[in-house]
């Protein structure tokens, strides 16, 4: 099982079995850094709704090994309806998350990169988000078998597989709007896309000053 080792107030962390990886992961969120735990994997989209990774993978897919791969716990609407997880899992089987608090089981056929929600319908807007979606790639989107809230104040989640944990994600306060992508290594805004600053020669330009009268 992977565990990166917490960042200002955020961690981020995986543990794949027999091996301890410690990754210092940057996480950018208003207010104080989110923390996250261990992570293990990447995500992909498809099935009931689409969604997107960096480290290119597609639902159909194989991840080397299991993990949680994005985060969006609090999305700016009623509620927090619509949060979702992203795992990766290498097969079939009897996957879960805990959160020390709630548990709630991955669908026995649920494989590949895979979307988690309890509000799927709403989930699935958030999904096709670019630029995550165009980092993420497609994946498939199921239901939550069971009461598994995503707290916007900080959490530790858990995926497990027979009940024994393989990855684990731990973040403090996030705040409205952002995501999380363990390829990204931080929290960013919903639909920010960073870019290189271009430099250019000589232009025309017409000043102006603000507040415009």
């Amino acid at each position: 099982m992977r565990s990166h080792p917490p960042i200002g107030s955020s961690v981020a962390g995986r543990y794949p079995p027999l091996v301890v990886l410690a990754l210092l992961v940057c996480v950018a969120v208003a207010g104080a850094p989110p923390v996250a735990a261990p992570a293990v994997g990447s995500p992909t989209a498809g099935g009931t709704a689409d969604a997107g990774d960096a480290a290119t993978h597609n639902a159909s897919a194989r991840p080397a090994a299991p993990a949680i791969v994005e985060l969006y716990p609090n999305p700016t609407t009623d509620r927090d309806r619509g949060e979702y997880l992203v795992v990766a899992l290498p097969s079939p089987g009897n996957w879960s998350l805990s959160d020390g608090h709630h548990e709630a089981s991955i669908p026995s056929n649920a494989s590949g990169t895979v979307a988690l929600s309890a509000d799927p319908e709403r989930s699935a807007r958030f999904l096709t988000d670019g630029p995550a979606a165009a980092d993420r790639g497609p994946v498939d989107l199921h239901r939550l078998d069971g009461y598994f809230p995503l707290s916007a104040s900080g959490d530790r989640i858990e995926l497990r597989h027979n009940g024994v944990p393989v990855d684990v994600v731990e973040y403090g306060r996030v705040s409205d709007g952002h995501r999380w992508r363990a390829d990204w290594g931080e929290w960013r805004p919903r639909g920010y896309d960073p870019r290189a600053p271009v430099r250019i020669g000589d232009a025309s330009v017409n000043p102006f000053v603000l507040p415009d009268s």
